[in-house]
């Protein structure tokens, strides 16, 4: 188990807030859930009784064993071993308890993909991050690329005492919902973290920084964005202005 804490992996077993994620995910019977980590199949089970069909991934053998045993009498669950991120599966919800150290590649790959909605239970300060504003501390790229790509509401807070082994500090669920209609391209995420590595400095420097080697794509931006916006450090950027020119900088890379 200590393994397993390592990697940020906590099992909810606790029915009632697992009966609140799945009330949460507002699950109709003509829907596919797709869940990652299955874990012991808890909440897998709970899912099973509500959807049409479940896909669940689970990445360690000695849980599918468990969950196979668990679930074995569910018609309308697709059981995979693998990882979950490499799956290529059409669905209209997804619903994850993922251990806590895979929780910003979820959001990265969650962003490219096309689905309703999303229930996902994180570290509470991870929760923070995503949601934060700009200017904050904890404001960096993952934020931008969340809260461009979806509508972000916190639902409830998990005590971390209704998880084992218990991780050292309180989880959020929080919904998901896309609010663009297409996904977002891996070059923009990219150019999202290229753009924050440079955090306390100017617009105007960090592209040059980035750019250094295409000065007509330099002229280009410059002229295209406008002087207070050069003059903005990269973390007081809103959302829609450092996705912009993420995306911005994405394009120059295709057109190499």
């Amino acid at each position: 188990m200590r393994k397993r804490q390592k990697l940020g992996q906590h099992l909810l077993r606790d029915p009632k807030i697992l009966d609140r994620i799945v009330k949460a995910s507002r699950i109709t019977q003509g829907e596919v859930v797709f869940e990652i980590g299955t874990g012991e199949g808890h909440l897998t089970e709970k899912i099973c009784k509500t959807a049409n069909r479940v896909i669940s991934v689970e990445v360690d053998q000695h849980f599918i064993e468990i969950a196979k045993i668990r679930l074995r009498n569910f018609k309308n669950l697709e059981l995979i071993h693998g990882d979950g991120f490499k799956i290529e599966r059409k669905f209209d919800v997804l619903v994850s308890n993922i251990p806590y150290s895979k929780s910003l590649i979820l959001i990265e790959w969650l962003s490219s993909r096309q689905f309703k909605r999303g229930v996902v239970t994180v570290q509470k300060e991870f929760a923070d991050k995503i949601l934060a504003e700009p200017g904050l501390s904890n404001y960096r790229a993952i934020s931008v690329l969340a809260q461009s790509r979806f509508t972000i509401q916190k639902l409830f807070e998990i005590e971390k005492k209704s998880f084992y082994p218990p991780p050292n500090v309180n989880s959020m669920v929080l919904l998901f919902k896309p609010k663009r209609a297409e996904p977002v391209q891996p070059q923009i995420v990219s150019a999202l973290k290229t753009l924050f590595s440079f955090r306390g400095r100017l617009v105007s420097p960090a592209i040059k920084s980035i750019l250094k080697n295409n000065e007509r794509e330099l002229k280009m931006m410059v002229d295209i964005l406008e002087y207070t916006l050069l003059r903005k450090r990269i973390e007081r950027l809103s959302v829609e202005e450092a996705f912009g020119i993420a995306k911005m900088l994405a394009g120059i890379n295709n057109e190499k």
